[in-house]
């Protein structure tokens, strides 16, 4: 049944109920006015990024010649941060000849001062890294949030994104869905596929049990993932689509992944590891998953992959105040991560760390590519190569200048591995060599 109904999901069969038209139709516009004074008027959240008001913004901007070319120079830009590093030079060049040469085909862009265009331009030159037109696009985006973000709300696009809103609000049951086989069982519940009968689309439908929640006292959990789902917006995460309650279950609705695990494919599949080709790709997924995670101040633990690259368990991330401190002794301490240890971390403000957003990425990355590799991580803290290992770890985190006469160290710990954690302090990582604090 799961077979036919994926096949039907994406073949000549939609999979769609017969009253599929009366479950999507749109209200009349006069029923959204309450919705309309009510809902929050965020530039970044109606027009970014949520994809129905991304599109119906766009096709707004698409109606004047000078709002148009805005939003092709943003394409230009994203185009050009997902370059290889050969072509990137060239791709940048492109863009500013093609937006702000007199003689170009495209409208030019008034509202990016001079300076910057030749910023840009020099940089290019010297060095053409992957945010060398993020100032730009932040101007374009503050002048897009201004007068035209509230000329879109006068017009017939934005009455049409309200009517979306408010068949998005109706109430969601079982119902909604077609359910099929079970995927996967978990601590709290268990995870089966489902179908929704509207669209025919199929989701992954996470049942996380009432009475287990509350015998394991996981109610702060269960709402933390929620809520952690619910801002998280990256294509290399696992979104949430629906959330509702029986009575027995939480549910949560996620995108569905039919890969499986990473660590399944790593050990259960021939040879433990990955050749250098796919590891390299799966790598780069993942770190892109934790630099999204990592941009809302959210930390995770490593060990919950899906063989896609993408992150699955949101139970295992934390979500971080500017000045707070995380401790989080229930994790395992074998992953020792440099975010999630069970010792005091203060995550660092971007402002005191201009050569990265987060100091920990860099150790992260070794723990994942240590992962791919087929090893199976750092050591616990039960022995003295333990509390080695903990003390670099930290120092890695906090950027204390740590050196091996101030480590705890063992003769019998060969010193090419303290070498190695040294390697992953600020002042020797690659970003800081080029950005060094001041």
């Amino acid at each position: 049944m799961l077979l036919k109904a994926r096949q039907g999901a994406y073949g000549q069969k939609t999979g769609r109920s017969k009253k599929w038209r009366a479950m999507l139709q749109l209200p009349l516009v006069s029923q959204c006015r309450e919705l309309r004074q009510s809902i929050e008027k965020e530039y970044s959240s109606l027009c970014d990024k949520q994809p129905i008001g991304r599109l119906l913004f766009r096709q707004f901007c698409d109606t004047k010649c000078d709002l148009k070319s805005c939003i092709e120079f943003l394409d230009a830009v994203a185009k050009y941060e997902v370059a290889a590093d050969e072509d990137r030079r060239d791709c940048g060049l492109l863009v500013l000849d093609t937006f702000f040469y007199e003689e170009s085909w495209a409208d030019p862009l008034p509202e990016i001062p001079p300076h910057i265009v030749q910023e840009c331009r020099l940089r290019l030159t010297e060095n053409p890294s992957k945010d060398v037109f993020e100032e730009c696009a932040r101007v374009v985006h503050n002048y897009l949030s201004g007068k035209p973000f509230e000329e879109y709300q006068e017009s017939s696009y934005f009455s049409r994104f309200l009517q979306w809103k408010w068949l998005e609000r109706q109430p969601v049951t079982k119902n909604t869905f077609r359910y099929y086989r079970v995927l996967g069982k978990g601590g709290f519940g268990e995870v089966c596929a489902c179908q929704v009968r509207a669209t025919g689309k199929m989701y992954a439908c996470k049942k996380l049990e009432k009475k287990r929640i509350k015998r394991r006292k996981g109610e702060a959990m269960a709402l933390n993932e929620k809520r952690i789902l619910e801002k998280v917006h990256s294509r290399f995460v696992v979104s949430l689509a629906y959330t509702y309650e029986t009575k027995d279950s939480l549910c949560l609705v996620l995108t569905i992944m039919n890969g499986g695990d990473l660590k399944f494919h790593i050990y259960n599949l021939g040879k433990p590891g990955f050749d250098e080709q796919r590891a390299v790709f799966y790598a780069a997924e993942v770190c892109c998953g934790l630099e999204d995670l990592q941009k809302e101040r959210i930390v995770y633990r490593m060990g919950n992959f899906l063989s896609c690259g993408h992150l699955k368990s949101v139970l295992l991330m934390r979500e971080l105040e500017p000045s707070q401190l995380r401790t989080d002794s229930s994790l395992p301490a074998a992953h020792l991560l440099a975010e999630v240890s069970s010792v005091e971390l203060r995550p660092c403000a971007e402002s005191e760390c201009p050569c990265c957003a987060c100091p920990r990425r860099a150790f992260s990355f070794h723990v994942a590519t240590e992962a791919l590799r087929g090893h199976a991580g750092l050591v616990t803290c039960s022995t003295e190569s333990g509390l080695l290992h903990t003390a670099l770890a930290v120092a890695c985190v906090t950027g204390v200048s740590v050196g091996p006469s101030g480590l705890p160290m063992n003769p019998s710990i060969e010193f090419r591995i303290t070498d190695l954690f040294l390697l992953f302090l600020p002042l020797q990582r690659l970003k800081a060599r080029e950005h060094p604090p001041g």
